[in-house]
C-alpha cells in the first residue's frame, strides 16, 4: 500500500466485518503484513492479525502474536528516536515510513522497511493500523559491502602511491638519525631527542602498515580450533602492554563448546585489537571478563565471545562510530583497530557488536559461525 494513503470502509459495516475484509485481501500477499488496533494510549495497540509471510520472517507462530503489543518485536538496538517519531505521526493520524531494527523470536536482529497506514471508516475515524514490513537486512549488507569495497579500493590506491613516495623520505630520516646518534653519543639530552624521533618514525611506519593491511583483501585459511586457546595466546602477546599494570583477566568458559572453524592468525589479530582497546580505555585496576555462549546466527549454530571491561564506557556517538575507519578518541590512535575487527569477523561470516551505557564499561560481542562457509 503506498504511504500516505488510508483504507476507508463503509460506516454500515461493523468492526469485525471490516477486519474480515482486510484479512481476506492480504492473506496471500508476499509481503509481511501486521494489523493492529488503533489505540495509542497505554497499554497501546495490540496485534489482531499477521500474514503467514510475517510469521515466516519473525519465527513467531500467528497465535503467539495475536493479542500482543508490537513491542514484542523490539530489542536493545531498536532505534528509540524512530519509535518516538512514529508515535508522533500516528497520534495525528499520519502514515509513516521508516527503517527499523526488529527482533525475531530467537532474538536475532533484522532490518525492515516499515510502512504504517491508517484504516478509517466513513466517518474518518481510525479503526486499525496496517503495517507492511519488508526484510532488507541482506540488501543493506550487500550495499554496505559494495560501499566498503569501493572505499578500500580508494584507500589501497592512495596508500600504494603514498608508501612509494614516502619510503625514500623515511630512509633519509633514518640515515640522518643514525648519523646524529653517532655525533651525539656523549650527549644524553641529544640521544633522548633522537629516541623520540625514532619512536615517531616507528609510529608513522605502523600507520602505513595498518592502512595497507586494512586495504588489502582478506584471505582466510580456516581450521577447527579452540577459541579459548586463541584467546590465551593473544593475551600472552600483550605482555608488554600489560607490564606494570594491575589487571584482572578472567575467562568464564562454562559448559560451552569452544570449537569453531576460524583462521587463527586473523582471529588473534581481531581479539588483540579488542583487548588493546580495552586496556587503553581502562584505568588501573583493570577488570576484563571474557565469557562464551552458544547462539544461533542466520539459522546456523554459532559461538559468541563477550569481552567486557570496566572502563568509562561509550557515549552514543562512540557506539555508533566505533567500527568506522579512522574514527578514534585516542590522541595516538589510527582509528583502524575496531574497523579491522569488524572486517575480519565478517570475513568469517560472523557479526560484531558493542554494548555500553556510558557508566559501567563497554562490552564487545563477537559471534562466529561454528563452521566456515566456503
Amino acid at each position: 500500500m503506498p504511504p500516505g494513503n488510508s483504507v476507508k470502509t463503509s460506516a454500515s459495516q461493523p468492526g469485525d466485518e471490516i477486519l474480515r475484509l482486510i484479512k481476506a485481501a492480504v492473506e496471500h500477499v508476499s509481503h509481511s503484513v501486521v494489523i493492529t488496533t488503533a489505540e495509542l494510549t497505554a497499554p497501546g495497540p495490540h496485534i489482531v492479525y499477521v500474514t503467514p509471510a510475517f510469521s515466516r520472517m519473525t519465527g513467531y507462530a500467528r497465535e503467539e502474536l495475536i493479542g500482543t503489543t508490537p513491542r514484542i518485536l523490539q530489542g536493545p538496538n531498536t532505534d528509540r528516536n524512530v519509535l518516538t517519531k512514529m508515535r508522533q505521526h500516528l497520534s495525528v493520524g499520519q502514515s509513516y515510513v521508516c527503517e527499523l531494527i526488529n527482533y525475531r523470536k530467537d532474538r536475532t536482529e533484522y532490518l525492515v522497511e516499515l510502512t504504517l497506514d491508517p484504516v478509517r471508516d466513513a466517518n474518518n475515524r481510525i479503526t486499525h493500523w496496517i503495517a507492511v514490513q519488508q526484510d532488507v537486512t541482506e540488501r543493506r549488507r550487500a550495499e554496505e559491502a559494495l560501499a566498503q569495497a569501493e572505499r578500500l579500493a580508494s584507500i589501497g590506491a592512495a596508500m600504494a602511491g603514498l608508501s612509494h613516495e614516502s619510503r625514500n623520505a623515511l630512509q633519509r630520516i633514518q640515515a640522518s638519525v643514525d648519523e646524529l646518534a653517532e655525533l651525539g653519543a656523549d650527549r644524553p639530552e641529544i640521544l633522548a631527542q633522537i629516541d623520540g624521533i625514532r619512536r615517531s618514525q616507528d609510529d608513522l611506519v605502523q600507520l602505513y602498515e595498518e592502512v595497507r593491511e586494512f586495504a588489502a583483501p582478506v584471505r582466510l585459511d580456516p581450521q577447527i580450533c579452540y577459541i579459548d586457546n586463541v584467546l590465551h595466546d593473544t593475551w600472552t602477546t600483550l605482555g608488554i602492554k600489560r607490564e606494570g599494570r594491575r589487571i584482572w583477566f578472567r575467562v568464564h568458559a562454562g559448559n560451552v563448546d569452544l570449537q569453531a572453524e576460524v583462521d587463527e592468525f586473523a582471529m588473534r589479530q581481531a581479539l588483540r585489537n579488542i583487548l588493546e582497546n580495552a586496556l587503553a580505555a581502562c584505568s588501573d585496576p583493570v577488570e576484563l571478563d571474557v565469557s562464551f555462549a552458544d547462539v544461533m546466527l542466520d539459522d546456523k549454530t554459532a559461538l559468541q565471545i563477550s569481552i567486557r571491561d570496566n572502563g568509562p564506557g561509550l557515549n552514543e556517538e562512540q557506539k555508533r562510530r566505533i567500527f568506522d575507519e579512522f574514527y578514534t578518541t585516542k590522541p595516538d590512535g589510527t582509528g583502524l583497530g575496531m574497523a579491522i575487527v569488524k572486517r575480519l569477523v565478517e570475513a568469517h561470516g560472523g557479526r560484531v557488536a558493542v554494548k555500553s551505557d556510558f557508566r559501567s564499561g563497554a562490552e564487545v560481542f563477537v559471534t562466529l559461525p561454528r563452521h566456515y562457509r566456503r
